[in-house]
């Protein structure tokens, strides 16, 4: 556990590009280091929500919970059940299931946490990292300001200034990736998603590119935005069952040749730019993630705007779980000319 936890915070420096921009009263974009989990000491629980210091505790905190041990560690330690611990138990739950009736009873009691996808269950709630410090409610607050993430959505509750009525902004913070929008659907614009399969196993690679916002108090009765810009991987494999079709399975995933470039707000940021040799394993689990924050950290009022797909240079990983052996789901997405030093990526190793 303590390797993963470096290997997490050494590729995190490796994104965490500073690149100076031009400021102004509108927009400043500043860079924040990778922090460990031990920045949570001013982070309380109260009646199960958690109540956070300030933006900066909230960014580090999300970043710190990718895996599950670190997340169960921190749940302890504050009394606290996330939305994505408690998701987590209900695809136990599934795993569990031997008959089409049981599963079926249980999938009933799940439709406010799980949605069907491409043939199989994700959480409703996108980012697995909103998903770790928001409540079975959705619910966390940073500065005493109410955040609620909703599916692909942060809804973020204020006070008028004058009034004192209640303002509530929703936000979407899950970036768009493909401009087709005849063919697909507005959930699946928002990531890539690849599968590899046999008769008995399949497994799932997802990509989504999230813009994280966090709501402060920017003074003199105004509302100032942050947001950290991050690329969320999920994989996931299913097995298949006698009685109940395709379920979801433990395994051990590994991550190979990630690598991408993207501009946001006219700056490009490369992961792994030399394209050397990458790979990252996981222990058993039903779902491996893994997360890289993109640049610094941005200042605005109002949030400073996503990126378009067309500035999604390229993103390229495969997907392997140890079920699969050496082949597995290939995601190799591009705006522009491939370099002429890569090679395609095939599903077999």
């Amino acid at each position: 556990m303590i390797m993963k936890r470096i290997v997490n915070v050494l590729l995190a420096s490796l994104v965490a590009v500073a690149v100076a921009c031009t400021k102004d009263a509108s927009l400043e974009q500043t860079t924040t280091e990778p922090q460990e989990i031990g920045v949570d000491g001013d982070i309380v629980c109260i009646d199960g929500t958690l109540h956070f210091p300030s933006s900066k505790s909230c960014f580090a905190t999300m970043d710190a919970l990718v895996s599950d041990e670190d997340l169960h560690v921190f749940e302890k330690k504050h009394n606290f059940t996330s939305v994505r611990t408690f998701t987590d138990s209900m695809l136990d739950e599934l795993i569990a299931c031997e008959t089409p009736e049981e599963y079926q009873a249980i999938l009933e009691t799940c439709t406010d946490y799980l949605v069907e996808e491409d043939g199989r269950l994700m959480p409703k709630i996108v980012s697995f990292a909103y998903a770790s410090i928001a409540d079975v409610n959705g619910v966390f607050y940073v500065e005493g300001i109410k955040h609620t993430v909703s599916g692909d959505k942060i809804i973020i509750e204020t006070a008028d200034p004058v009034t004192r009525a209640s303002v509530v902004k929703e936000i979407d913070y899950v970036v768009q990736m493909n401009t087709n929008l005849e063919t697909r659907g507005e959930t699946n614009q928002k990531y890539f998603d690849n599968r590899y399969e046999t008769k008995k196993y399949k497994v799932f690679g997802r990509t989504h590119i999230l813009r994280m916002v966090i709501a402060r108090d920017g003074g003199n009765g105004t509302t100032a935005y942050e947001s950290s810009f991050a690329m969320e991987l999920q994989l996931s494999g299913q097995k298949k069952k006698t009685l109940i079709g395709w379920n979801t399975y433990q395994d051990r995933f590994t991550i190979t040749h990630l690598s991408f470039e993207i501009s946001i707000g006219g700056q490009l940021f490369k992961y792994n730019p030399n394209y050397a040799p990458f790979s990252v394993t996981s222990g058993t689990t039903k779902s491996y993630k893994f997360r890289i924050p993109i640049g610094g950290l941005w200042i605005s009022s109002p949030e400073v705007a996503m990126p378009i797909p067309e500035n999604f240079h390229m993103i390229r990983w495969r997907a392997l779980s140890d079920a699969l052996g050496n082949c597995g789901a290939v995601t190799e997405e591009w705006r522009k000319v491939k370099p002429s030093v890569l090679l395609p990526l095939s599903n077999c190793m």
